[in-house]
């Protein structure tokens, strides 16, 4: 249902009794989309330096902050983050480009559950690395001293609110991105 006035529009499987303001939402609808599409390129690149980097190179990213040190956390935790980024480097960084590719370029409806799985995996990971840090910190932990700085929960905390609202935008915008790729 289109009117001509350009004020009103229904988009695809939308009941027919629910609209959508054209103007105010469409502006809405592509700064977030925007926003998205930057940040999950901004994680890519954060991706690639602080985990697949860790693989090959752990001390390297210690150097670079993007890795706690060896002696601070103990043995142990060194290989299960170069775990973690290898499975970002399989599995993750693909996803945020397949995501990235599909609401930009491609156009495809795919890209639809990329962008989702991407936002679960982010809410998930900066959940745990929350918790990580704050249960290896309060119970004595062998060989964990690292003094968790605030900047790092904060990074836990931005990424969490970053994947529930890329979920919250699909689930506002299914059917706008929807029209949008047909």
């Amino acid at each position: 249902m289109k009117e001509t006035d350009n004020l009103i529009i229904n988009y695809g499987s939308a009941p027919a009794s629910y609209t959508y303001p054209r103007v105010a939402d469409d502006r809405l609808f592509l700064w977030s989309k925007w926003i998205i599409i930057v940040l999950q390129l901004l994680s890519v690149v954060i991706l690639l330096l602080g985990q697949t980097l860790a693989i090959f190179f752990y001390d390297l990213t210690v150097q670079m902050r993007l890795q706690e040190d060896g002696d601070e956390v103990g043995p142990a935790v060194v290989q299960i983050n170069r775990a973690y980024g290898m499975a970002d480097t399989i599995l993750y960084i693909p996803i945020i480009v397949s995501s990235v590719l599909g609401l930009t370029w491609k156009k495809r409806r795919e890209s639809i559950i990329c962008t989702a799985a991407s936002a679960g995996i982010h809410s998930y990971w900066s959940i745990q690395g929350f918790f990580t840090y704050i249960f290896e910190a309060t119970n004595d932990v062998p060989g964990w001293t690292y003094n968790t700085p605030v900047s790092a929960y904060l990074f836990c905390l931005f990424y969490f609110c970053f994947g529930i609202g890329v979920l919250t935008f699909l689930y506002v915008y299914m059917d706008h991105l929807l029209s949008e790729f047909s």
